[in-house]
């Protein structure tokens, strides 16, 4: 994401992209800093419904896995 989030205050969104490696726009996304919880931080993405699988995917080969977990909690989860 190209967006400074590191302001965000507890319960504040922004509207920002998902980018590629080559810094391409995958998507827009609206970006959730929910504060901490248990010594971790919590965010949370909101993604476009149809592009929700192609998003998943991205994020999930990219995040490492050891230090961020990704929960899906749309409604269909992909």
């Amino acid at each position: 994401m190209p967006s400074d989030l590191s302001r965000l205050g507890v319960g504040k969104a922004r509207y920002t992209v998902l980018l590629n490696s080559q810094a391409g726009i995958l998507d827009d996304i609206i970006f959730y800093y929910q504060g901490c919880d248990a010594d971790a931080q919590e965010h949370g993405l909101l993604v476009n419904a149809a592009t929700t699988a192609k998003d998943k995917a991205w994020l999930l080969a990219h995040l490492d896995s050891a230090q961020v977990e990704l929960q899906d909690l749309s409604l269909t989860q992909t």
